[in-house]
């Protein structure tokens, strides 16, 4: 969730989303059948092309056309001044963008703590009711009347008409319901010390106010008066205990099938809902099921894996909805993941197993069908080091990860757009040397510092980065742009001339110096750095062997104050020596074993040995020394 990631147990949670449009059970339509992976990402227009692929058995996802470039923002900050606001829209605009993305929690937008009625309600001032009056209570397909916050209504009225006016997408994730249609005893999930239940789902008795939820956003936005949202997404990573909490319905940490099934039981139930919503008033648009990229069960307490919910899906929806998977992948885009997750690396499992599981029903052009489609609608890269030093690793890693993530889904003709996590930090922390991200890591790729008007972010390099890939007429189309000169991507000519390679040009280097006695300890020594970088980085000691054979110990800053000869070495200005000293159990754990020190990449690329690693060994009592 882009407001509140979290890092749990050593595993980002991420969200993939899963597409859903659907019909009548009783209803198949067939007009045309176009397909999808014949149109290139460069074929569309300023209006952006008929996503082909979406066949016309779908009524509300049909007509559904993708924007104009792939690369789009997720939008955090939505107040500041009318001539910022006006500003920000001819940058955004400027630069080609095509999608723009908002949270539309539940929860702002009913709360007043009344709860909707089949009878019409007495509202406070600041709320209106909606629908105004029975006889649209009846025509525009709602249960009951409620209070909306006008204020939230306004300042979306704002966004998704100018969007609609700058040609840009708009979508929205759907989620945290409002305390007065959740259950009571909903456990919830810590979030910086608060019990937050904005996970928890709403009660059974209360799903066709959840559906009202949805009519509201489907009526009002549907391309006329107020704009339009053409992305719909539908809760929050649903096969985790946390962002999906049914309980007390189900046990959280409960993964028996029986509580797995039911949990699944109550997302279809509310994807049908919302469905039903969107086939009353919406054209051209598409609706998402949210899930994530921990693709197993139980790889954190209660989360039954995104295969499952999948599964659950396909028996439940079939080919009677319309539904594509719209992707998470967090992590380095350079990097093979864990097994039984994705990222960027290997994002190609997700279509394959779409289109696999097409096959499976006897379809013959399942790329021409929208359950192979993707949106990778969520992911990012936080500034905060493995060693908690805010802005460690600066912007460099993430323009790297951007301009990798981007060329990884323009060769995808089934990616249809990418919103990062997050486009512009709204978080003044990220200044701090000790500042905490409420999301556990500063993502925002654009600094706090920038203004609202954007003015300067090209002197950043993730705003170069985000220069280079979100006009359509850059990628591989031109030579003179950041992910080109900078990382040969997205370049015209198939091996451009010059164009440094990061690896050489970044490379991690230093030595261990070796083993001393400071202030009465034993005390690692050395220093390290990324070549040619003024930021300092981080080294990882190992004890027994190298990566992958020996022990792990821990992670520490390499940031004190080096001398001139480093500063050559590094052909930088910053501090880059170490000092680890060596704890007490280290002797009788360790001794006589050898100590390897690796440096640790800023720019996302693989860590590095030092010089010496190996060299040395840990005392076989303290205070005695052994060297090379």
């Amino acid at each position: 969730m882009s407001t509140s990631r979290r890092e749990k147990n050593g595993i980002i949670l991420s969200v993939v989303s899963i597409v859903f449009l659907s019909v009548s059970s009783s209803q198949i339509y067939f007009q045309s059948f176009a397909t999808f992976a014949q149109v290139s990402p460069e074929a569309s227009s300023s209006e952006g092309s008929p996503a082909a692929g979406i066949v016309d058995r779908y009524p509300f996802s049909a007509s559904y056309q993708k924007p104009a470039s792939k690369q789009g923002v997720s939008e955090d900050r939505t107040s500041m001044s009318a001539v910022s606001f006006d500003r920000r829209y001819a940058k955004l605009k400027s630069m080609g963008t095509a999608y723009r993305q908002y949270n539309l929690w539940w929860s702002a937008l009913e709360d007043s703590g009344i709860a909707g009625s089949a009878h019409p309600l007495s509202c406070r001032p600041g709320y209106q009711q909606i629908p105004a009056k029975e006889a649209e209570r009846t025509a525009w397909g709602y249960h009951h009347y409620h209070c909306i916050n006008q204020g939230v209504l306004a300042t979306f009225d704002n966004l998704f008409r100018r969007d609609q006016q700058a040609r840009m997408q708009s979508g929205v994730v759907l989620w945290s319901s409002p305390a007065i249609y959740r259950y009571a005893e909903c456990v919830g999930f810590d979030s910086g010390g608060n019990n937050s239940k904005e996970g928890c789902v709403p009660r059974d008795d209360a799903i066709d106010d959840f559906e009202d939820y949805v009519n509201l956003l489907a009526s009002r936005y549907n391309g006329k008066s107020f704009g339009k949202i053409s992305h719909f997404i539908i809760w929050n990573e649903n096969a985790s205990p946390d962002w999906f909490d049914y309980s007390p319905v189900t046990t959280k940490t409960d993964l028996s099938s029986a509580s797995v099934e039911k949990r699944i039981d109550k997302y279809a139930a509310m994807l049908k809902r919302a469905h039903a919503a969107l086939l009353r008033h919406q054209k051209g648009s598409l609706m998402y099921a949210s899930t994530d990229q921990l693709w197993d069960p139980g790889k954190l307490p209660g989360h039954f894996g995104t295969r499952w919910l999948l599964d659950g899906l396909w028996a439940r929806l079939g080919m009677n909805y319309s539904w594509s998977v719209a992707v998470h992948p967090y992590g380095n885009v350079d990097d093979m993941p864990d097994p039984g997750t994705y990222t960027f690396h290997n994002l190609e499992m997700v279509v394959d197993y779409q289109v696999q599981k097409l096959r499976a029903l006897g379809i013959k052009d399942p790329l021409s069908y929208p359950q192979s489609l993707l949106i990778a609608s969520e992911q990012g890269w936080p500034l905060t080091s493995a060693v908690g030093t805010a802005g460690a690793y600066g912007r460099e890693v993430q323009a790297r990860q951007m301009c990798l993530a981007h060329d990884k889904v323009m060769s995808m003709n089934q990616v249809v757009a990418v919103a990062h996590n997050y486009f512009h930090s709204t978080e003044p922390a990220e200044n701090d040397a000790n500042g905490q991200s409420e999301q556990g890591g500063f993502f925002g790729l654009i600094p706090y510092a920038v203004p609202d008007d954007l003015s300067g972010m090209e002197s950043v390099a993730t705003g170069k980065a985000f220069l280079s890939t979100m006009n359509a007429h850059n990628w591989k189309k031109r030579d003179d742009h950041y992910c080109c000169q900078i990382y040969g991507l997205g370049c015209r000519a198939a091996n451009p001339s010059p164009v440094p390679s990061v690896t050489d040009a970044h490379q991690v280097m230093g030595k261990i110096d070796g083993i001393s006695v400071i202030n009465g300890q034993n005390t690692v020594s050395g220093w390290a750095c990324v070549h040619a970088m003024d930021a300092s980085i981080a080294v990882h000691l190992y004890m027994g062997g190298p990566a992958g054979s020996g022990h792990s110990v821990g992670v520490y800053s390499a940031n004190l104050e080096s001398e001139s000869a480093v500063a050559h070495a590094c052909e930088a200005g910053g501090a880059y020596r170490f000092q680890i000293p060596l704890a007490a159990d280290t002797f009788s754990t360790y001794e006589g074993q050898p100590i390897y020190i690796y440096g640790i990449s800023s720019l996302g690329l693989s860590s590095s040995a030092l010089a010496n690693s190996g060299n040395f060994r840990v005392p076989t009592r303290p205070h005695k020394l052994q060297g090379p």
